[in-house]
């Protein structure tokens, strides 16, 4: 093997016990590779290989902006050398350039772009196997090589290839090995075969696939590999674990390694058997470093199909890719899923996980914060406006900016999300000018088929929450009236909802939180209907006595708790009349027997009755907020879950059938059918005795035209 020059120095992390599972604990010594300013004088051949099947060409943009970059970062290494190769056929190959130096790059990405451009266009696979061979034998590797290959549909044919082919593959991993060639893949396409990732990661010692999943990390990976340089270490006894590379070492003798720059090792049991000298510890915290190797760790788990193990550790640290989807006894499809995603970690936790969604869950749940409607904030009215039929009695609004969200409600059916908020103000009498204090409940709607409407929102935020959002740099001001610290919170930075909000769950658990709402809302059924029943026997003639308040109240409307309830309410007369296409998805639980849970129920209610002291009103009441409480916080995790998987357009359930029919929805006022195409999409499901299904269509809904304004 062809030794390197050392370019790095090992820094000490610290150490921390690591529960590796339940029953095993391990003290684990972190090291961290520091990389040096690289030298000028150190050479490297870098070869870059472009896939050009037809398939990449949507990916020619970045591809593009990737080279440019590495064509300007060789101009400023004087000894580099580059290659560059575009395979475009079965067999056919083109070497754009070979073995230049930065002095001749100059003057020449004009025509190389215009070759590269010509070639993304017309061959639908291409054959990463033979450009491998042929490159392996027209090279010079008297300096150290870096192959970097970008592709896109490489590897549809690989597991093919493979299979036949197995011995060329060897061939290849051996030659790369033995001129201490790193492999690189940046692939385009998230699937990519499981033998194949094994040979590149076994055979090919160096070798990684990243996968460039957004637009800037084709840019992120090439400047990671070919800013970064190997270096080797010695290592003299012990077991290790390399965080970057995934692998896990034993030895018992001397042992020459390779490892990249910013490479983290974590050692078992005892520090760092190596022949290096090792600097003093870093003051940076360590809880980053650890998180990543739970993650790499398991990553190292599935590719030795440790199922159970990898499940185990993830259940342990609550992996934030995975969590419950892995479990033993899955496929092989599976596997390299989880793989997929656990690799992918490093770049999607530069992601922020906040989402407005999320936000908002974090608000309304947080007792230590509360969330505000700016009655001065524009926002355009989408529903029918709705009028109190009485024309002696009218709501005023109190001239207070900010009134109290109480509530977030999420449409059952829709891709909208609605905020309820507490508006207080007075009821006034028209004809006296008398005032009685009061409020409503008006409803916002934020999220109009997953659209966001509003640019900004009002909260009041606890101390951890706005840390988090400094952080973020989602704090656009802060308004400070009535000792309250008011945080204007800009939404435009964030996602509607983000992969976290489903990965949580399983296709089987949210079955099973379906099937429990219909569950409870037959509970809710029965017990409404049973105090109906039970205060229609207690009601009597005698009125009860009422103080002078309670008289004040009744003859203005306003209940014992404030609420001002109108005695009829109309929709208001428009001219105007607007439509806007809404798509529904809507998720149910099939052959759900109602009536057995409803006897269920009752049964249930009257021996309960039967055997406690406490009255019957009593009992009833109390079920009914338990159970309301609970169908609301189901409903409202179901339909999360369900919106969030609509707007990413996520196949979640993975239905087994999927059929089309009629639909009809007829508009009250002009008596046509709103369904767009009159018909619908539904898909079924069989999870163990549970079947849910799915009706997705879309619909014409009426709106009033658009008008600015506020409605408090």
């Amino acid at each position: 093997m062809k030794e390197f020059k050392q370019v790095g120095e090992i820094q000490s992390l610290g150490n921390q016990e690591l529960i590796l599972a339940k029953s095993n604990l391990k003290q684990g010594y972190f090291y961290k590779i520091k990389k040096r300013a690289q030298s000028q004088q150190s050479q490297t051949h870098y070869v870059l290989i472009i896939d050009g099947s037809k398939s990449s060409k949507q990916h020619f943009h970045d591809i593009k902006k990737a080279l440019k970059w590495g064509l300007k970062f060789i101009t400023t290494h004087p000894k580099h050398r580059l290659s560059l190769i575009v395979f475009e056929g079965k067999k056919e190959m083109k070497w754009l350039l070979k073995e230049v130096q930065a002095e001749e790059l100059r003057q020449q990405f004009a025509d190389i772009e215009d070759v590269i451009h010509h070639v993304l266009s017309h061959y639908r696979y291409a054959s990463l196997i033979n450009v491998l061979e042929s490159v392996m034998r027209q090279l010079d590797f008297s300096i150290a090589t870096q192959f970097i290959v970008f592709s896109s549909q490489t590897f549809q044919l690989m597991e093919y290839e493979m299979d036949l082919k197995s011995s060329r593959f060897l061939k290849v991993a051996t030659l790369l090995n033995q001129h201490s060639v790193r492999l690189d893949i940046l692939s385009f396409n998230e699937w990519i075969p499981l033998n194949f990732k094994k040979w590149l990661e076994e055979l090919n010692q160096m070798g990684q696939i990243h996968y460039c999943l957004k637009k800037s990390d084709s840019m992120f990976y090439l400047k990671r590999i070919m800013k970064n340089q190997r270096l080797t270490i010695l290592l003299e006894s012990g077991e290790i674990f390399l965080c970057r590379k995934g692998e896990r070492i034993y030895t018992t003798e001397p042992l020459a390694l390779e490892v990249m720059d910013d490479e983290v090792i974590v050692a078992f049991k005892q520090p760092l058997q190596i022949s290096d000298s090792i600097l003093g510890r870093e003051a940076s915290s360590l809880q980053d470093v650890v998180k990543e190797f739970y993650n790499q760790f398991a990553i190292y788990l599935l590719r030795s199909k440790s199922i159970s193990q990898a499940s185990e550790l993830l259940a342990i640290h609550q992996g934030e890719i995975l969590s419950k989807s892995i479990k033993e006894g899955c496929t092989d499809s599976e596997v390299l899923e989880s793989m997929r995603c656990l690799a992918n970690y490093q770049s999607l936790k530069k992601e922020s996980s906040l989402s407005v969604l999320n936000l908002l869950e974090c608000v309304m749940t947080d007792e230590a914060s509360s969330l505000l409607w700016n009655r001065h904030q524009p926002y355009e009215n989408v529903t029918p406006k709705i009028q109190a039929e009485e024309e002696d009695l009218a709501f005023l609004p109190s001239s207070v900016d900010f009134f109290e969200v109480v509530d977030w409600i999420f449409s059952n059916t829709k891709l909208n999300v609605s905020l309820k908020v507490k508006v207080e103000g007075f009821v006034e009498e028209l004809t006296t000018g008398l005032k009685v204090e009061a409020y409503q409940f008006k409803t916002y709607t934020i999220l109009l088929d997953g659209i966001l409407r509003v640019e900004e929102i009002y909260c009041v935020l606890s101390p951890a929450l706005k840390k988090r959002c400094k952080e973020l740099k989602l704090i656009k001001k802060v308004l400070y009236t009535f000792n309250q610290e008011i945080c204007v919170i800009n939404l435009k930075k964030l996602p509607i909802t983000h992969h976290l909000i489903y990965e949580r769950y399983t296709p089987l658990e949210v079955s099973q939180m379906i099937y429990e709402v219909e569950r409870l809302k037959c509970w809710q059924g029965v017990l409404k209907e049973m105090l109906l029943r039970r205060k229609r026997q207690l009601f009597t003639t005698q009125r009860l006595q009422e103080d002078a308040r309670c008289l004040i109240k009744r003859r203005y409307h306003i209940t014992a708790s404030g609420l001002y309830v109108p005695r009829g309410k109309k929709e208001s007369p428009r001219l105007e009349t607007e439509y806007y296409l809404a798509r529904v998805v809507e998720w149910k639980a099939m052959e759900f027997k109602k009536e057995a849970e409803k006897r269920l129920a009752y049964e249930y209610l009257m021996n309960r009755a039967s055997t406690e002291e406490t009255s019957l009103e009593v009992i009833l009441m109390d079920e009914l907020k338990r159970v309301s409480e609970r169908r609301k916080n189901l409903q409202e995790q179901v339909n999360l879950i369900r919106l969030s998987v609509s707007l990413q357009k996520v196949d979640f359930f993975k239905w087994d059938e999927q059929k089309v029919l009629p639909k009809t929805q007829m508009d009250s006022v002009f008596k046509i059918n709103t369904i767009l195409r009159g018909n619908m999409m539904v898909s079924t499901k069989q999870l163990l005795s549970l079947k849910v299904c799915e009706n997705a269509y879309t619909v014409l809904v009426r709106c009033p035209v658009s008008s600015s304004g506020q409605e408090c």
